[in-house]
């Protein structure tokens, strides 16, 4: 290993002098695209002319630098690449004064060769370069390159299953972006990323706070493409805990975005991910409706060469896959071997790495094979699944295919190999499976040596559940104890709420009866009732029984209401004006030296509005005795009554033409008590700590008193 290291390294440093001639400078006509796609070799021949009118040199490394972010061919980029690098190196010698920017151009053209060691499965000399720029976009500060690689090595880590390295490349990458600006996209690709290995490591919440994180940029620079990819992730979280619900409108919303976007190849996977969703629910006419919908994007794509070939063969294979697998549930084995047949065909030619697909797929075929009693069959796929499993980790694959061939070996009578097998296959329903193992059953190797490495496994699975029980009992314990004493803590809380509730409302409570009491004392002044009988006994001494007759009818009004009135803590304003009009009326019998005027807006609807009782009647009483006392029938006083709306409020105002407040000489006991209840009350009922206003009239002589209420209560 150290060897190859060491050869890559010594390759790094001395390409520019042996990739092509010696010391004679790359040439540009050496790169033939014939079999690129025709937009491809638009955008190349548009930058190459370019790069003969320019007279630059650096300027001539960017456009190779931008033209490399536009190809998607491998060839043309490794072409393109090491013509950057080899360039660069060129005028370093000749430009040595813009090392700085030369070495930026050479980091980027390294960047791609490493992406190209990748491409070409040669994972080792890719981390190698990659690990390199890193280092190196670092000393230089490069941060556009040192991103890329972060992100690139956070990606190779991920496919090699190694998420620790995986996550702490791809969180290394965010802080790098967020300082380039105009970055949002990439910056959006490291969230969404890192949302993809926190959902492999089962930790769900944080992976859809990234994923929403990296939706939110996507959406913000209007990036349809982006977010559909990042919207697919969303759904197939949601789809992987257990929400087909949310799954299947999340997986719309992407397909939304994808048409925007015209992403052939993202819409065939999202129409995937729906029929997979309308297949476990065993609504198989949907499923095939969006299966088919499937097939027929990818192919268009294929037929129109939209993109790297394979990345559509891989999809219409996965495509098939699903078809087949449908069909099989469907009882049609011939339609879905034929399916399984054509897809791993696909597979096996188009794939860079054996993956999981591919082994289901030879399981599923080895099953249908086996179904139909082709045991040769179904062992021959069998056996292919079980050679691929010596490349990639998955015990859900290890567990099918070795009971699979169980099946196969019992059938054929070799039972001692189908034991075996089944033997396997029972273990590994709950442990991992260790590789040395996996080849182990895929050989058919020693028995013993087998079967003793299989129990020691087994008993440190034992000890290990054990531990692992132990924990959960002592953490279930510590769960139900803080469980009590938060619930403790919760009753204690609601306990102190009820009381300072019940405290609260007896307060309330105690404040209406005082005001009860306080209004029984605002209860009209006893002289007025000796007076008004005393007026009307004159009337019927005059031999005016029908005057006589009139007041009388209205003093009872005013009694009835006066006592009705103590029992009720709200009426309209329509029954308060209606009683103290008749008190009033009754006023002007023994005092004949005031008239009165009611006006009310149109709009205030009087029988609904609620206010207080009694509560004009004090200071109509107090304009009436301490007011007009120096008014005559001829000169007479003036009550005025005003009710409007003001904002979302009723103003009240009482406005007398009297002597005004300095001028009262009366003793005021029982005026000043009527003003401090009626106080009390409209606070209480505005919840307004100064709701009363008594003042001289601005313009002429008389007092005006005014307040507010709420049009609604």
């Amino acid at each position: 290993m150290m060897l190859k290291h060491l050869t890559i390294a010594i390759y790094f440093l001395l390409v520019s002098s042996i990739f092509w001639s010696q010391n004679n400078e790359p040439n540009l006509n050496n790169f033939e695209p014939q079999d690129l796609p025709e937009q491809e070799k638009l955008i190349i021949q548009n930058q190459l002319d370019l790069y003969q009118k320019t007279k630059s040199e650096l300027a001539q490394l960017k456009l190779i630098a931008n033209l490399l972010d536009s190809l998607q061919s491998r060839p043309a980029i490794d072409f393109y690449a090491n013509f950057l690098v080899k360039k660069s190196d060129l005028l370093l010698t000749s430009l040595p004064t813009e090392a700085t920017q030369i070495n930026d151009y050479k980091l980027i053209g390294w960047s791609y060769i490493g992406e190209s060691y990748f491409y070409k499965n040669q994972i080792d000399s890719a981390l190698f370069i990659m690990k390199e720029c890193v280092s190196l976009s670092k000393t230089n500060n490069n941060l556009e390159t040192l991103a890329s690689n972060l992100n690139n090595l956070s990606y190779i880590y991920q496919i090699l299953g190694n998420d620790s390295l995986a996550f702490e490349y791809i969180q290394a990458s965010i802080p790098v972006k967020k300082q380039i600006p105009n970055n949002a996209k990439s910056l959006s690709t490291s969230y969404n990323n890192l949302g993809n290995i926190l959902e492999k490591r089962g930790e769900y919440s944080p992976a859809f706070k990234n994923y929403f994180i990296s939706l939110k940029i996507r959406d913000s620079i209007k990036d349809y493409k982006g977010m559909g990819n990042v919207l697919n992730n969303i759904a197939n979280l949601y789809q992987n805990t257990g929400n087909s619900t949310n799954a299947l409108i999340y997986f719309r919303q992407s397909t939304e975005a994808r048409i925007k976007a015209k992403d052939s190849l993202g819409l065939c996977n999202n129409y995937n991910n729906i029929g997979s969703i309308y297949h476990q629910q065993k609504k198989y006419d949907s499923a095939i409706t969006y299966y088919l919908k499937a097939l027929q994007v990818v192919e268009w794509h294929n037929k129109n060469q939209l993109d790297q070939p394979t990345s559509g063969k891989d999809l219409y294979a996965i495509t098939l896959t699903n078809l087949a697998d449908l069909y099989a549930q469907q009882g049609d084995s011939k339609k879905a071997i034929e399916l399984h047949l054509k897809a791993i065909e696909l597979k096996e030619v188009y794939q860079y790495i054996p993956s999981e697909n591919l082994g289901f797929s030879y399981y599923h075929l080895g099953q249908l094979y086996f179904n139909n009693n082709e045991f040769n069959k179904a062992e021959q796929y069998g056996q292919k699944g079980m050679l691929l499993l010596n490349d990639i980790h998955s015990p859900k694959l290890t567990k099918m295919m070795t009971h699979l061939m169980s099946q196969v070996y019992i059938k054929k009578g070799d039972y001692k190999s189908g034991y075996e097998m089944l033997r396997i296959s029972t273990r590994m329903k709950d442990s991992m499976v260790n590789a040395n193992l996996i080849s182990e059953a895929a050989n058919r190797s020693a028995q013993f040596k087998y079967e003793q490495k299989l129990l020691i496994d087994s008993l440190k699975t034992v000890e290990k559940e054990r531990l692992n029980l132990e924990k959960f009992k002592a953490q279930e314990a510590k769960n139900r104890t803080q469980k009590i004493l938060y619930i403790s803590i919760a009753i204690f809380i609601i306990l102190i709420i009820l009381i300072y509730s019940i405290i609260q409302r007896n307060k309330s409570t105690q404040k209406i009866l005082r005001l009860k009491h306080q209004t029984l004392q605002l209860q009209i002044n006893p002289h007025f009732f000796f007076n008004a009988l005393n007026s009307i006994s004159n009337y019927i001494g005059a031999n005016q029984p029908f005057i006589a007759k009139q007041y009388l009818a209205k003093f009872s009004k005013v009694m009835r209401s006066s006592l009705e009135n103590v029992q009720q803590e709200l009426i309209s304003i329509e029954e308060e004006l209606a009683f103290t009009k008749n008190y009033m009326e009754i006023e002007k019998l023994q005092y004949e030296n005031f008239d009165y005027k009611i006006t009310i807006d149109e709009q205030i609807e009087t029988d609904e509005i609620m206010l207080p009782p009694t509560i004009l009647q004090p200071f109509i009483e107090n304009s009436i005795l301490h007011g007009f006392i120096d008014k005559t029938k001829e000169n007479k006083g003036l009550i005025s009554i005003n009710i409007r709306t003001e904002g979302n409020q009723i103003l009240f105002e009482i406005i007398d033409n009297g002597v005004g407040l300095s001028t009262q000489k009366e003793n005021k006991t029982h005026q000043s008590l009527a003003i401090s209840i009626t106080t009390n009350r409209l606070q209480f009922f505005t919840k307004n700590s100064a709701p009363l206003k008594i003042a001289n009239h601005q313009q002429h002589s008389g007092v005006i008193v005014s307040f507010t209420i709420p049009q609604h209560v």
